[in-house]
């Protein structure tokens, strides 16, 4: 197979960082290069761009014919997908390469029934009204920017008998005693973005850290979804959110599922299961919107009684740079950086 594979220009100039993917060249074999958009010579019909070379297990420049398949993991322009596409047809995966902003991945879910269940209440943020309206219902909620991702400017807002509770990213908090004080301090704090308000699934440590997940799901060379890893976020004490920045540690989704639930090892299989088969019919449900997927990380949550809440779905999920973070993120790696290769050859009738 011709397998092209779509890198920030990072990647271009330090190709050791992305060596780790081709731990399974054996059975991929082929040809592998990295290219990056304006390097596609449309006259031509050629591609310039890095070959990997088993014999010294480097990237090497070459000049090389149009792919039979392109594994994407930038922000392609639609022109430049339109470009490939009329030369690949279907056989690019992970485009369009974002997020889905976190509003409209709700109205999409919301309106299959058996879905719903397995998302937290979501609302778009209007002002000070909208928060209070939903303060009926729940006494603890996230807002949330509809489109950025790290936990950046994410606020826990909480209802206490004698006002309000604002907790920002970094921990900070705010005491509020009045509406028109929660007003003024939500124009203050909360980032010049689009919001939403999220119900808060409560879910901690016996240390009382926060906690939530990330699965990875991938296509391998039977082209079916499958679960490659999950790993658990644990918080830094006091934080309301669990990204890198503010977390303390990984640890092994499956240990922490049982540990932190109580739950035997058979019943943390089921759990798993059912965690892996609904995000699976989530990707499903994305694939028919137009998405053209291979390789994916949803993040969830489990109440206290371990039901399961999806978050969000990650394209564009930290991959290559878990490389250079602690032993415990590195884990997951061996699990995921090679499998898209292995769909990328099926995808290319090999």
């Amino acid at each position: 197979p011709i397998i092209g594979f779509l890198v920030y220009s990072r990647y271009i100039e330090d190709s050791k960082q992305q060596l780790l993917r081709l731990k399974d060249y054996d059975k991929i074999k082929g040809l592998i290069f990295m290219f990056r958009p304006n390097e596609i010579d449309s006259e031509k019909n050629t591609l310039t761009g890095y070959y990997y070379d088993p014999a010294t297990n480097e990237f090497k420049q070459g000049t090389f014919p149009y792919p039979s398949v392109v594994f994407n993991r930038i922000p392609l322009r639609e022109k430049r997908y339109q470009q490939l596409k009329k030369r690949l047809g279907d056989n690019i995966f992970n485009y369009p390469y974002r997020n889905i902003d976190k509003l409209s991945f709700w109205d999409k879910m919301k309106i299959v029934p058996k879905l719903k269940k397995y998302f937290p209440l979501t609302k778009a943020f209007t002002g000070v009204k909208s928060l209070l309206s939903i303060f009926k219902k729940y006494d603890s909620v996230y807002l949330k920017p509809v489109s950025m991702a790290g936990g950046n400017g994410i606020i826990q807002a909480k209802k206490l008998d004698d006002g309000f509770l604002l907790t920002d990213y970094n921990g900070e908090c705010f005491h509020l005693k009045s509406v028109k004080e929660l007003k003024t301090a939500l124009k203050k704090h909360l980032l010049n973005r689009k919001y939403i308000i999220q119900q808060e699934i409560e879910s901690f440590t016996n240390t009382g850290e926060k906690i939530d997940f990330r699965i990875y799901i991938q296509k391998d060379y039977t082209m079916k979804w499958k679960l490659s890893g999950i790993e658990t976020k644990i918080a830094k004490s006091g934080s309301v959110v669990s990204n890198s920045k503010y977390r303390a540690r990984i640890e092994p989704g499956e240990l922490a599922i049982s540990k932190y639930y109580n739950l035997s090892k058979e019943e943390t299989e089921k759990k798993i299961n059912e965690i892996t088969n609904v995000c699976i019919q989530v990707l499903k449900r994305m694939e028919k919107q137009g998405y053209l997927l291979g390789d994916a990380a949803v993040d969830f949550i489990l109440d206290k009684s371990a039901n399961l809440y999806l978050l969000e779905v990650q394209i564009d999920y930290a991959a290559e740079i878990k490389a250079f973070r602690d032993e415990d993120e590195q884990r997951v790696l061996p699990y995921i950086l090679s499998t898209p290769f292995e769909y990328a050859k099926a995808l290319a009738g090999f």
